[in-house]
This record gives C-alpha cells, structure tokens and sequence, in this order.
C-alpha cells in the first residue's frame, strides 16, 4: 500500500489505519504535526512495542523529547522537518538508545499534508531494525580487513588463480613477493598470467595449473624467473561438485635456501676432496707400483720386454685412467638442467648402450613399467649417468655365474616414482652394504667405488633416497624413491 498516497485531513479515518498499521511487520508509527518543531506519537504497531519494549500507553500523546533520550530526541526531530520540508519521502539510517541498548534502524518518513492548505498534519513512519545486519556487516568488514593484512604483510604470496578459456588469471593476489615482480596486488588482481610474465615462464606456469586444475590434487614445484627469483609454490584445488573452480597457491622465497644449498655443496665439495686425497693416493700407487716394477725388470733384462707384459702395463694405465675419468666427473662442478625425463625412454636408451655388455656375459635386461611413461622432474644427463652405474653394476655382478637376469622396475605409488634394479648375481654381504656409496669403497675385484658413490649423490641432489636389499649368491636388489607432487 502506497500510504503517501493517503489524502490526510483533520477527519483521517484512523481505526481503519490503525488496522493497517497492526498487520504490518515493520515497526510503523503514527505522528501527528502540532506546531513546528513540535511532534507528538499518535500511534504505534505491535512490531514496534515488540522491538522497543515501549508500550502504546507509554508513547501516545506524547512528544518525541518525552521518549528519547535529547541528542537522539533532536536528531529525530530534525528529520521530521527536513521530511516536511522536502515535501516527500525521506529514508535514512539512525541511531536510537532503548533502554541501555544502541540499535541501529533504517527509517522511512512519509509526510501527510492537507489538500486544500498544504499544511502538514501528520507523519507516516516505517522502521526496521537492523543492528544485526550492520553487526554481521561490521564484523566481515574487520575479517576481510584482517585478512588483508594477513595477506599483505605475511613475507609469501597467497594467490588463487581461475581459468577462462585456455587462459588463467589472478582472482586474488596478494603478499611482500608481489613488489619483488614489481608490481602491486591491485596490479595483479584480475589480470592474465600471460599479460605479467615472459613467454617461457607463462608456458611453464600454465603446465603447472593445468596439472593441477586436471589432476585435482595437490602439486608443488619450484618457480624461477628471470634467474633471480626463486620461489617453492604450493598449488591446490578447489572443487565443486566434481569440477574443478579454482585453484589456491602460496609461494616462499627459497633464494636464501638456494643459497645456502649452494654454500653446502662447496662445503661437502671440500669436504669429499679430503676424502679423495685419502684414497687416491692407494688406487693409483697400486698400478704405478706394477707398471714400475715391470719396467724396471725390462731395464734390467730385456727378455722381459714380451707382449704378455706390455698388455699388463696398458690394462693398469686403463686402470689408472678410469679412475682419473671418475675423479673428474666428481671434481667438474654441474649446473642441474631441470627438465621433465621420461624414465621409460631414459632407460631403454641406458639398456641399449649396455647391450653388447649385457650379450658377452649372458644377461637378459627385462623391464617392467607402470603405463606409457612415468615423467619426473629432473637432470637427464646426471640420472642417466646414475641408472647407468646401476646398470651396469648388476650385469657385471653376474660374472662369476655367467649368465642370468637383470629386472629394471618403475612404477608410481602416492605421489612417489618408484625405479628398482634387481639382479641374479652374487649378492653383496650385510656388514658391507652400508659402505655403499662411499669413495673408494666397492665389492667388486675390479673397481674403485665412484660410480656407485656419484649415483647416490645424484640420487640424493634430486631429493631422492636409494637403499639396497642382497641376499648372498641370490642376487641384489637397488631402490631409487622420487617425490612426484
């Protein structure tokens, strides 16, 4: 009902509005306009004495100075006039103790004027009360201020990241790594990925978010750019029945991890130098210590100077010279190519160089593999200089029995690749077994124990683990973990 549409006089039908008013959930009030600024309470609804605790008797005839308490009396009045003055409908927010409580209501004010004089009479008032809604109101604004705060001065980025097409941008953006980009929150916010960054970082971030978005599950990886940001990011799913709506990332500063990793690996560098003087010296004096004994039998009697010596002498300088080849690899410093390798490829290629090796001695190379390719993230050069050293191990572990196989395995279990190399040959005795890996220390009649030391370091630099199992005259089993995120 339209009630500024009432035609108001001195005989207004007030029972019939009072019905009206009655029915009404809105807290409704009746005033009736004296002289300016005087304004007395004709009427009030149910709904208002259930939401004041005023009763009718408590109100009527009376002035609004007589109710309230003078600041809210005034502001009150005030109102009343400004509706009066305006001519039409007034609506504002206003503040009103009842009792010892501040409430909050959002009032409409409709004014009622005599048709012949345009005197205002009366005054139609509508309230609601909405202390609570404001409450909530109030109460999410400080939340999502917080939150900010949180966001904003927390040392990472939090982030979360929708798709619109093929293309991804920041719904949300915001942490200290942001002025690092050069850029700012509102910078970020709402933008594509593709607009922020180079093409080959917007290629490798839309590899990660499409893995994640598809696979819906947790995934995390490394992030650097423009080789001076390196950040470890976290990215998870959000999703709604069964599909995929966004995703939420967070990423660290790992800059100093870097290096301090870097610092490290200088470190166990010395570290290892001092445990390769310790050996070196034994691995190559032996051969030395037979090439000079021969020559100084030829110098002495030149009946000595016979093929069968001379073939002694070239198999310790082989010797000599593949420990020299093994000390440089360990000694060269290499930058880790982190690229995607495809396990399955890597190892039939390890598989083929090792085919006339595997073919002399008998051994038959059987892979297992989980699917078309299990990728993990890594160096392809070292990990196939690694499985290579494995490989190769086990098929001449098989050397005294001539003939037998060798099993290669790989297979993806929670979030880990799993590669084994078991084979058939002599098998490597307990005691023995946690030696392994070390410089200089190897079970064979013929080696010095690098190759297997750089494969555990290689393992062990693509956060990795490799444990051994051996049973004596049975054979021996490697186990290489990968985390796959």
């Amino acid at each position: 009902m339209d009630l500024s549409a009432i035609q108001a006089n001195k005989n207004l039908d007030f029972q019939q509005l009072f019905i009206i008013f009655d029915q009404l959930e809105d807290m409704m009030f009746l005033i009736s306009v004296d002289n300016l600024p005087t304004f007395r309470f004709i009427h009030i609804n149910p709904a208002y004495v259930r939401n004041t605790g005023i009763q009718l008797a408590q109100i009527k005839n009376k002035q609004t100075e007589d109710i309230f308490q003078p600041d809210d009396a005034h502001a009150m009045n005030a109102n009343y006039q400004k509706a009066i003055m305006n001519k039409q409908k007034l609506s504002y927010e206003e503040q009103l103790t009842i009792g010892r409580r501040k409430r909050t209501y959002e009032t409409t004010l409709i004014p009622i004027f005599q048709e012949h004089t345009g005197k205002c009479l009366y005054i139609v008032g509508i309230s609601r009360d909405i202390s609570q809604r404001r409450k909530h109101e109030e109460a999410l604004r400080l939340m999502h201020k917080e939150l900010t705060d949180i966001m904003r001065n927390q040392q990472g980025l939090v982030f979360k990241v929708q798709k619109h097409g093929q293309d991804f941008y920041f719904a949300l953006c915001d942490g200290q790594l942001i002025y690092e980009l050069g850029y700012t929150p509102n910078d970020m916010t709402g933008t594509y990925i593709k607009e922020l960054f180079t093409p080959d970082h917007t290629a490798f971030l839309y590899e990660q978010y499409n893995r994640c978005w598809e696979s819906q599950e947790k995934i995390v990886f490394e992030v650097h750019y423009l080789n001076k940001l390196f950040w470890l990011t976290s990215l998870s799913p959000i999703v709604e029945n069964g599909e995929t709506v966004a995703l939420i990332g967070s990423s660290i500063d790992i800059k100093a991890k870097k290096q301090a990793e870097e610092a490290l690996m200088q470190t166990e560098k010395l570290a290892l130098l001092g445990e390769l003087a310790a050996g070196i010296g034994h691995e190559i004096r032996n051969p030395l210590t037979v090439i000079k004994g021969f020559i100084s039998l030829m110098l002495q009697d030149t009946s000595f100077l016979t093929p069968k010596f001379i073939k002694l002498i070239e198999s310790e300088i082989d010797h000599i010279n593949q420990t020299a080849g093994e000390l440089m690899m360990l000694a060269k410093p290499q930058q880790q190519q982190i690229t995607s390798v495809d396990l399955h490829g890597l190892f039939d290629e390890i598989i083929q160089l090792l085919d006339s090796e595997a073919f002399k001695r008998r051994v038959n190379v059987q892979t297992n593999y989980a699917g078309n390719s299990i990728l993990s993230c890594g160096d392809k050069h070292q990990l196939k200089k690694a499985f290579f050293n494995l490989l190769k191990n086990a098929i001449e572990s098989m050397e005294e029995k001539r003939g037998g196989y060798v099993f290669v395995s790989c297979t993806e279990s929670n979030n880990h690749i799993i590669v084994t190399v078991r084979d058939q040959g002599q098998g490597i005795p307990a005691e023995q077994i946690d030696h392994l890996g070390e410089p200089f220390y190897t079970t064979k009649k013929k080696g010095n124990g690098l190759g297997l030391m750089v494969t555990y370091r290689v393992i062990k630099n693509h956060g990795g683990s490799i444990s051994c199992e051996s049973v004596p005259s049975e054979g021996t089993t490697f186990t290489i973990t990968f985390s796959n995120p």
